[in-house]
This record gives C-alpha cells, structure tokens and sequence, in this order.
C-alpha cells in the first residue's frame, strides 16, 4: 500500500474513532439527564458535554443540550447571582448551537428560552426589550417542528406572561390555542397540562380548566421529571378553587 493510501487509511480511522468518541459522550449526558433530580447528575451531564465541545466547535446536539442543562439549573437555584451565571453560560452554548446549525429547532428554541431567562434576570425593562427576537426564535423552532409540544409549550408561556397590548406582545387567548396544541402534540407530559389548565382558568374558561388540572392528576409521574410531584401537589390546589361550572 502506498504511503499516501496509508496516510488516509488512518485518518479515516481517527476521524471514525472520534466521530464515535462524541456520540457516545452525548449519550452519556443524556442518561445522565434521566436522573437530573439529582444536581450532581445534571452537573456530570454539563462535564461531558463541555469535552466533547472541547475536542469539537461545531458539535450542534452537544451545544443545544448544554443549554437546556444549564437553564435547569438557573431554574433550580434560589441564589441570584449563580441563577443568571447559569443562565449567561446557557445562552452562550445555545446561541452558539444556532450559529452551527440554523435549522434545529432545539438550539432556537434553547436560545429563545435562555434570552428571556437572563432578559428577566436583569430588569423587566431588558426583558421588554428582548420580546421581539424571542418571538423570532420561537417562530423559527416551530416552522422547523411544528408539532413539538415544548415549542407549543414555551409560546403558550410567552403570550401568557409578556405583557398585552399596547405595552407588548402577550396574548392570553393565544396563550391558552398554543398550550392546547402542546397537550395535543405531546399528552403525556404533566407539566404541560398544568400550564394549559391554569391558562383556561386565567381566561375564565373553567371547564377547560377542571378538565385541564384534573389530567394533570390522572397522569402517571414521569420518572426522570422530578417536579411532577410538585405540579401535581398545586394543580389540586389548583382545582379546589375553581368556580362549579
């Protein structure tokens, strides 16, 4: 064999080698994302995924991914300082996944996400302020998967809490069609009826309400979901507030 053939032999072995090399270290954070009621779990998640950007810039599905364990633990801490730390480093890799792919939905959804998180962090006017592009993000991630629930979800999140008009964006009557269209797209996720039901409820819809909160208790826990029991505990209380319709 000659040396130019043998030359590409083995780079083709490397290049395969570390091609493997980081999808086996994406599956490793993702099994240790199953068991991310346990913050270390979440933190050895990062760890892996922060090696395998290391060795690869253009890694989309490791950049997106650490976006969304670091908004978990933004959303999991009671420290101001450490939960806009967290949410800076999460927008850092989410931006940085849309730079590598501009057609996953994960990494625009992450960003738009992450940019209202540190937005809000910082002052409601800079959270004013960012509506626009997070309202792109989010319309950019549901013409690339228009029947994700957690797009559905985080749109229906983003008219109900933005402010109406003529302050901004919000919409409470497109708040409750896209968190419907979140259960209807993804109905075993409990969290999502618990958005749907208390978003019926703000809009005085009390039957849509009821039935909304009470799937919320019918559904099994999600075993690598560990606020189920949370949601499950306020969506009773929840229902035990409704008007008798």
């Amino acid at each position: 064999m000659r040396l130019a053939q043998i030359g590409l032999v083995i780079g083709l072995l490397i290049f395969t080698a570390t091609t493997f090399a980081m999808d086996d270290g994406i599956a490793k954070a993702d099994q240790f994302w199953k068991n991310r009621s346990d913050k270390k779990m979440v933190e050895l998640a990062i760890a892996t995924l922060e090696s395998v950007v290391k060795n690869d810039a253009a890694n989309y599905d490791a950049f997106w991914r650490l976006g969304r364990y670091y908004q978990f633990l933004g959303d999991n801490t009671s420290d101001k300082k450490l939960k806009l730390q967290y949410y800076e480093k999460g927008l850092a890799y989410s931006e940085h996944a849309v730079t590598v792919n501009g057609n996953g939905s994960d990494g625009h959804l992450q960003y738009a996400i992450l940019l209202g998180c540190v937005s809000l962090e910082k002052s409601i006017f800079e959270g004013l302020i960012t509506v626009q592009t997070i309202r792109k993000e989010l319309n950019i991630a549901l013409s690339l998967d228009p029947l994700n629930g957690r797009i559905h979800n985080t749109l229906a999140l983003f008219y109900w809490k933005v402010p109406g008009q003529p302050i901004s964006l919000g919409n409470k009557k497109k708040a409750q069609e896209e968190a419907a269209l979140a259960v209807k797209y993804d109905p075993s996720v409990v969290y999502y009826w618990l958005i749907y039901g208390q978003i019926a409820d703000v809009n005085k819809d009390y039957s849509t309400a009821r039935m909304a909160l009470s799937k919320v208790l019918e559904l099994p826990d999600d075993l690598e979901d560990p606020d189920d029991v949370n949601y499950k505990n306020y969506a009773s209380k929840e229902l035990m507030k409704l008007p008798m319709v």
